[in-house]
């Protein structure tokens, strides 16, 4: 889970999109998520507050954490 939508994280996302990784990001400015929607049509964007708890599932935590 990438949160915010910057310039890193598109860079980042240049570099992973071939990969096997299973990519969300959360983005608070609506353009900008929906701009990454539209330049990744196969990831997971979410237009939202990254620091809210609801995107946090345990199953997310644990793999984190590990």
């Amino acid at each position: 889970m990438i949160i915010g939508a910057g310039k890193i994280a598109y860079y980042l996302l240049n570099i992973l999109k071939n990969s096997k990784i299973e990519l969300k990001v959360v983005e608070i400015n609506r353009q900008r998520a929906e701009f990454f929607s539209q330049e990744f049509p196969e990831l997971y964007v979410v237009n939202g507050d990254g620091t809210a708890k609801i995107f946090y599932s345990r199953k997310e935590l644990r793999i984190t954490m590990q």
